[in-house]
């Protein structure tokens, strides 16, 4: 527990600035040997070791937190002086005997509390030590033979508690095959346990297998070999410290009419694996433990188990010989064949040969075992399955270019990913290929199919199509940010920046292609016959200013001549864009992807400006407005101030369409043409038809599904249903009795669908 002194006097020190803050470590009456740190925002500001009072007179006045080897923790204040902070230890006696009672020194000891060591110390003449603990926690303890744990219960201030470690001793275990020492590597762990070993490691070698391991004696211990085998237990006694650990012999036999002289069997455990070769009889010998292991020899693999006896594993191995030539005969000399008796690269038991002048090569293999064949570097992987001698059919593959002797190409199918480079003859497979062709880093042409039944030569003819880009007033675009686009078969074939002589020059075998461009995305039609040049003229950059509610607009701005397509883009900054565009033509105008482009037209010029306000349109009663809000996230839409726009109303069944609030003001009609001259609020309010009792009918959402041209709806339904665009217009209208309905011809875009049935009016919108 803690102590503090003299508080009435601590109290009054404050005023009067007499003695310091200070510190005591106590077992009873005598002081405690320990470090005391002191702490303050993340940092370690002072450290003390002593066996009495430690004044914290050179700190600063202030709060700190202190933590001793005796593992107490709190805080501190040093802004009230004449105090003494007493923190109370017990006493933690520790005595280690052997199993004869005898006492052990220079044991060492180690206290553990979170995971952290607090103390440790070694052990005297008496085989004891000491510690000086605060108590009401359990310590954990550490010694060479073992760990436990110990309580100090609160309240032994002052008092001792008591550890007794007993039983220490030696034990001796001999690592053998009958009288013979077998040479490993082993760890003792207690029994049951196979991740906190006791000790370190033992090595044993060929003069002895003898190994000595300090325990306790009474509990129960067992030995991991060095392929993470483990023994049977042991169980030491004071009577009974020596132990065998016995091997037995395990014969790997294999048999063929070749013994398979000097060739590598692999035995491994779950930790290790160790790798003989067979002698003269097609021998190799290894000495285990009981347990599960795995082998691997030429082709072959397996598991076995040892028990307790000696044991023989026959590997049946057969004689295949592998003949390469091509299809008319001719043998390939000198092929490198690795093969293994695993699928994947580096997989299994490798063995490297090399044809002979007859293009053979002599494999010896196991009984029920797939082999996997890697010729040169073309061919990975080849399977086979059967145990009969075999022929395989290569074809050279050759590839020359045109354009230059470092292009190359990239081969891939039947087992084959390979590069050929211009001028060199690979060996593949007969089968179907493809091929890309690589100019420098890029890539011109790519997976361009091929068969190869005979030797092939890929013999690439590229020409040249070299694409100018020029304004109208005749100056070069250049930049990384003007790309060229070539389209094959209507498929992007590549794209390249412009240089900086505004050039873009592609090399492409001779057929009909089209480019495009930015700041011109339009496509032009080009035939390819030979090295080929094409122009493209792109309209002078105009500038325009744009404002959006009055202000300078920032962002993407979207201008096209054919709807949906947008051609063009540029970005506006602080309301200014430089973009190539007709001047005299008009454009549709879209900022940052709002929704209401139908009526933002503008004959463009330079100069001109262009300035966006927000037009709200929203309904009051059952009913739809047009032009509809493209996302219902949007609550506005742009439009140009001085463009007009057709406001249209469309109300449900039983309703009509009273009037429109435009900015304040009613106007009597469901349709009007108004211009837009600012911010502009539309309310189009629908009221019941008069004379009729129909109830106000709600629109509700509906959920639908497109796929392949065709709405599905949720159930069958009976009713008449009207698509509208966002600009208002009725683009489709049918009297549906099922399930679903065609749509192919629509275009893609937005649209509204609105059905009305005998169950009510319910709309929703969708996206081809």
């Amino acid at each position: 527990m803690k102590k503090i002194i003299s508080i009435f006097s601590l109290l009054l020190g404050v005023a009067a600035g007499n003695a310091q803050t200070e510190l005591m470590l106590k077992y009873g009456t005598n002081g405690v040997k320990a470090n005391i740190s002191i702490y303050q925002n993340g940092e370690r500001v002072a450290n003390y070791y002593s066996q009495d009072q430690v004044s914290l007179a050179g700190l600063q006045p202030g709060i700190y937190t202190y933590k001793t080897g005796t593992n107490h923790l709190g805080t501190i204040d040093t802004r009230l002086t004449g105090n003494t902070l007493e923190l109370d230890c017990a006493r933690l006696a520790v005595l280690v005997t052997d199993a004869q009672k005898a006492p052990l020194q220079n044991e060492m000891i180690e206290i553990y509390e979170d995971g952290e060591l607090i103390q440790s110390m070694n052990t005297d003449a008496n085989g004891e030590c000491s510690f000086y603990l605060k108590p009401s926690t359990k310590y954990a303890y550490k010694s060479r033979c073992g760990s436990g744990s110990v309580e100090i219960p609160e309240g032994k201030e002052g008092e001792t508690v008591n550890l007794a470690l007993e039983g220490y001793q030696k034990i001796q275990i001999t690592a053998k095959y009958k009288d013979f020492p077998v040479e490993g590597r082993f760890t003792l762990y207690p029994y049951g346990d196979t991740t906190h070993p006791i000790g370190t490691m033992a090595y044993t070698n060929e003069n002895s297998g003898k190994m000595n391991f300090d325990i306790i004696t009474g509990n129960s211990y067992w030995l991991e070999t060095g392929y993470g085998t483990f023994s049977q237990p042991y169980t030491p006694t004071p009577d009974n410290s020596t132990f065998s650990l016995e091997h037995y012999k395990v014969t790997f036999v294999s048999n063929s009419s070749d013994p398979n002289i000097l060739k590598e069997i692999e035995v491994a455990g779950e930790n290790f694996s160790e790798s003989k070769v067979t002698d003269g009889k097609g021998y190799a010998v290894f000495y285990l433990i009981p347990g599960t292991y795995s082998y691997s020899h030429l082709n072959g693999n397996g598991t076995f188990t040892v028990e307790n006896s000696d044991k023989t594993i026959n590997l049946a191995s057969y004689q295949q010989t592998i003949t390469f030539m091509n299809p008319s005969g001719r043998p390939y000399k000198d092929l490198h064949v690795q093969t293994r008796d695993q699928e994947g690269a580096y997989a299994g038991v490798e063995i490297n040969h090399v044809t002979d002048e007859y293009g053979q090569c002599t494999i010896t293999r196991s009984e029920g075992t797939c082999l996997y064949l890697d010729v040169e570097e073309a061919i990975s992987g080849y399977p086979i399955y059967t145990f009969q001698d075999t022929t395989l059919y290569l074809v050279d593959c050759a590839f020359t270019s045109n354009l230059s002797e470092d292009d190359r190409i990239y081969v891939s199918g039947n087992k084959c990913a390979a590069y050929i480079n211009s001028g060199e003859c690979i060996q593949i497979l007969q089968g179907e290929y493809t091929y890309t062709h690589y100019h420098g880093n890029n890539a011109l042409l790519s997976n361009k199919p091929f068969t190869a039944e005979t030797d092939v030569h890929i013999n690439e003819e590229l020409k040249s199509l070299t694409v100018n880009m020029r304004y109208k007033n005749g100056d070069q675009i250049t930049g990384n940010s003007n790309t060229i686009q070539l389209y094959k078969d209507g498929v992007l074939y590549e794209s390249k920046t412009l240089d900086g002589n505004g050039k873009a020059v592609f090399y492409i075998p001779n057929g009909e292609y089209e480019v495009s461009g930015y700041p011109q995305t339009r496509r032009t039609a080009v035939e390819v016959i030979g090295n080929t040049a094409l122009d493209l003229t792109v309209p002078n950059p105009v500038t325009l200013n744009i404002t959006d509610n009055g202000q300078p607009f920032n962002g993407t701005v979207f201008f096209t001549q054919n709807l949906p397509n947008w051609e063009f883009n540029g970005n506006c900054a602080n309301g200014k864009l430089s973009i190539p565009l007709e001047e005299g033509e008009a454009y549709y105008v879209m900022p940052n992807n709002t929704s209401s482009v139908f009526y933002n037209k503008a004959d463009v010029s330079n100069g001109m400006s262009l300035d966006f306000v927000d037009v709200e349109i929203t309904a009051e009663g059952p009913g739809l407005t047009f032009p509809l809000i493209y996302n219902q996230d949007v609550v506005a839409q742009k439009y140009i101030v001085g463009n007009t726009i057709r406001l249209y109303a469309v109300p449900m069944e039983g309703y009509r369409c009273a009037y429109w609030n435009i900015n304040g003001t009613h106007y009597e009609t469901d349709m009007i043409e108004f211009q837009i001259n600012g911010n502009t609020t539309a309310i189009a309010c629908f009221e019941p038809t008069s004379g009729t009792d129909v109830k106000k009918t709600a629109i509700n959402d509906m959920d639908i599904r497109i796929a392949d041209q065709t709405i599905y709806f949720p159930e069958t339904i009976e009713g008449t249903v009207n698509i509208y665009s966002t600009s208002g217009i009725l683009e489709k209208s049918l009297f549906v009795v099922s399930d679903k309905m065609g749509i192919e011809d629509l275009r893609p875009g937005v649209y509204v669908l609105s059905l009305k049935t005998s169950k009510g009016v319910f709309s929703t919108k969708f996206t081809l």
